[in-house]
């Protein structure tokens, strides 16, 4: 039998670490109604940067291909350019740019872009673009030499040779495999942080030989465009970064072969625990096909963008797993199934950043692994709220603890597909302590594996899709 059950919601002002922040509970219907959770704010790009950051600047002739990242707003969202060269356009669903053979001419080139969300909200950003010859670096395994200059024409040849580039630099790689690497370990202070798969390029790392790539003092951190293979290395990690570090980005990069042990904390992107903490993270439009660990462990970081990933294949696995003195986090729009848990949340609290808030909402989860859950949350320290709404979940739900000073956690308007706990209401487990009043249910479409309420995608399905398709759920319509 499949149920909706709807409850009141309250809400209180909040702390995400940097400030305070009035949250709103959104009543989440479709087609435009309800209201914003969080104030629409663009992360990614940022104003004030300097050419060494990655939407800032564009080697000639080579296509410009950045994609916005915004949190908060009432979603959809939709994208739009104000200003821009010609030439340059946006996708007006994904707000993605593409300049496909941008121009010194005219340079510095000025964009500007505008954001608006299902209430009519909108930011702009405005920021300069530097189309130039200056400040890049190319590598082919095929035809470079390390000899060479590292220009277009002469390009370097291996992973290890970049470390002679300037902090400044982009690094452009070509076609190719490219061997793990014995300098692992990376200075933004001194070495380049901003590498990118040549545009329609397969690029490959591989990292066998026990490569994995640390990045220190690592603001503006920018990989895009490359496949990374862990290959069964004994590293247990693919990139590591401070958590303390901001302006950090992977982008259509894609993962696999990882291995480790559980205690290891193992994981593809790995933000390790910092005194201080760092902002604006965007994690979007990545691939992982296999592998055991965390696609996403972050320790120290706030205002992070999780965001349109495919995450299948893993095994004993998470896929993102915001751990510790971690502060806004919105995990939006990604499809994840593996045997694990798709989402892991815990705060302990070691540095005392303070803690939350995470939305988490229109993402398609399977947990495909008996026990294992969609949704896993574990606040042994006050972990201000948490909002699970407009996702479809297959697996189950794990809450805890849920005493008076943790929460509240408010559910609203999934899809949850849970043949177990079917005792607790909508099927969520708590902890020992009982739900003590800070877990909050609003009108979720509930019910087994076989209610055929979805399809073999995670799509509604029959008359389920006919009542629900655009309010209940990961699909907006």
């Amino acid at each position: 039998m499949v149920a909706t059950v709807a409850a009141t919601q309250t809400i209180q002002g909040i702390d995400d670490g940097s400030g305070n922040l009035a949250l709103v509970v959104p009543d989440t219907g479709g087609g435009g109604e309800g209201t914003a959770d969080y104030p629409l704010e663009i992360i990614q790009p940022r104003t004030g940067l300097s050419t060494s950051n990655r939407f800032y600047k564009q080697y000639p002739g080579i296509e410009y291909n950045v994609r916005m990242g915004v949190l908060g707003g009432l979603y959809p969202l939709t994208y739009s350019l104000i200003a821009a060269p010609s030439g340059v356009s946006i996708n007006s669903a994904t707000g993605e740019i593409v300049w496909v053979n941008p121009t010194a001419l005219g340079s510095p080139h000025t964009i500007t872009a505008r954001v608006t969300d299902a209430e009519g909200t909108t930011q702009d950003i405005t920021w300069p673009l530097s189309v130039t010859t200056s400040g890049f670096k190319f590598v082919d395994s095929a035809s470079g030499n390390d000899g060479n200059a590292g220009t277009l024409a002469a390009p370097w040849a291996t992973l290890d040779k970049i470390g002679d580039a300037a902090a400044s630099d982009f690094i452009y790689f070509r076609a190719g495999t490219y061997s793990s690497t014995s300098h692992d370990n990376w200075d933004g202070t001194t070495e380049p942080v901003v590498w990118l798969g040549y545009p329609s390029e397969a690029v490959n790392f591989d990292l066998a030989s026990g490569g994995r790539f640390i990045f220190n003092a690592s603001n503006r951190l920018y990989i895009d465009g490359i496949n990374v293979d862990s290959n069964s290395n004994s590293q247990q990690r693919a990139f590591s970064y401070p958590g303390g570090e901001s302006n950090i980005t992977f982008r259509r990069n894609s993962f696999s072969g990882l291995v480790g042990t559980s205690g290891n904390n193992p994981a593809y992107l790995f933000s390790t625990n910092d005194s201080t903490r760092g902002h604006y993270t965007v994690i979007q439009d990545n691939e992982v096909t296999g592998g055991e660990g965390d696609f996403y462990l972050g320790y120290a970081n706030s205002h992070v963008l999780l965001e349109s990933n495919v995450v299948a294949g893993m095994t004993n696995s998470i896929a993102f797993s915001p751990k510790d003195g971690n502060g806004l986090h919105f995990i939006r729009d990604n499809d994840i199934s593996l045997t694990g848990k798709c989402i892991y949340v815990q705060e302990y609290n070691s540095q005392g950043h303070g803690k939350g808030p995470i939305v988490i909402e229109y993402n398609n989860l399977e947990s495909t692994g008996g026990d294992q859950e969609a949704l896993n949350v574990l606040g042994w320290e006050q972990y201000e709220q948490i909002i699970f709404q407009r996702n479809t979940a297959q697996g189950r739900f794990y809450i805890r603890p849920t005493s008076p000073s943790n929460g509240p956690f408010h559910f609203n308007k999934n899809v949850i597909i849970n043949d177990n706990d079917t005792g607790n209401t909508d099927r969520i487990r708590t902890g020992p302590e009982g739900d003590q009043g800070t877990l909050f249910y609003d009108d979720n479409l509930v019910g087994g594996t076989t209610d055929n309420i979805v399809d073999a995608n995670g799509d509604l399905q029959g008359t389920y899709r006919t009542t629900y398709l655009g309010t209940h759920g990961h699909e907006v319509n």
